[in-house]
């Protein structure tokens, strides 16, 4: 077992592991992701997208806005001083 500390944020009276819900809290404001989908117009609703993409979401998982291409979702992240993150 390692002897170093989790992250004070971590650290509450039961040791508990933080629940995804919590970690998607703390990332709200400074993580988005990009999803490559598909059938990105069946996702967003409208017939006129592109049938591939990708989507940008929060950390939350909320989809909060969509761009042809990785390099473009990630500068659009950028763009709004979020951080892409790589989800696996």
């Amino acid at each position: 077992m390692s002897d170093r500390k989790s992250p004070a944020i971590f650290q509450s009276p039961d040791r508990r592991i933080p629940t995804s819900q919590e970690l998607a809290i703390l990332g709200l404001h400074s993580v988005a992701y990009a999803r490559f989908n598909a059938k990105t117009s069946e996702v967003l609703g409208e017939d006129k997208l592109p049938k591939e993409g990708y989507s940008i979401h929060a950390a939350n998982g909320q989809m909060i806005g969509w761009a042809p291409s990785l390099d473009q979702a990630h500068q659009a992240i950028r763009s709004h001083d979020l951080a892409p993150a790589t989800v696996h």
